[in-house]
């Protein structure tokens, strides 16, 4: 009967105290929740060659703000015709880009960005690119922007809440229905813990 009472008791005092537990702390798992803190960000090629063109940088306005700016060159219409690729590279220990970490195709470019950004975040990007709404498709010339803060980016819907930390290099190219050509862009991000930005 003591045995029986002894084991009840501990067993009633472990579930009392686990309750009152806070979820393990793991700060060296691979993956989990992230901030983004962006590297730069580039045209790849010779950009005046490209039917659509890519001219922007990065502009730090606080320690947890970036935003985007430079201009939106396209000199054939962004729309349905246009196909774009991400395709992510992950730098290993020895500082040498392993590709094709992650490659994601979208056919309707104009109709998959309205999809992808259908949050505050399009609506901030149209604005602050000066795209007139409802932005899709998007009519060949030159949109300058005085400011994108991509904090609104990590809002998306369809972001990933969770995933792998590491410095990662996404190449965006863009073609069209006959895989032509028309631009790419690179960027530099790093996927790091909340707490270490």
């Amino acid at each position: 009967m003591y045995i029986y009472v002894t084991f009840w008791s501990y067993f009633v005092i472990n579930i009392i105290i686990a309750k009152e537990l806070q979820p393990v702390y793991r700060p060296n798992l691979p993956a989990g929740e992230f901030k983004l803190k962006y590297h730069y960000i580039t045209s790849c090629d010779s950009p005046e060659k490209n039917l659509i063109q890519y001219n922007l940088f990065f502009s730090k306005r606080s320690p947890t703000i970036t935003d985007l700016k430079g201009n939106l060159t396209f000199f054939v219409p962004f729309d349905n015709t246009v196909t774009f690729t991400t395709n992510f590279a992950v730098k290993g220990s020895n500082n040498a880009w392993f590709n094709n970490a992650h490659i994601m195709t979208f056919k309707k470019a104009c109709e998959t960005m309205t999809i992808l950004f259908r949050s505050k975040a399009y609506e901030e990007f149209l604005t602050a690119f000066k795209i007139p709404k409802p932005g899709c498709p998007l009519k060949p010339g030159v949109y300058v922007s005085s400011g994108f803060d991509l904090n609104f980016i990590t809002d998306i819907e369809y972001f990933p809440k969770v995933f792998f930390y590491g410095i990662y290099k996404v190449n965006m190219t863009f073609t069209n229905t006959k895989e032509k050509f028309l631009g790419c862009f690179i960027i530099v991000v790093d996927v790091v813990r909340p707490w270490e930005i």
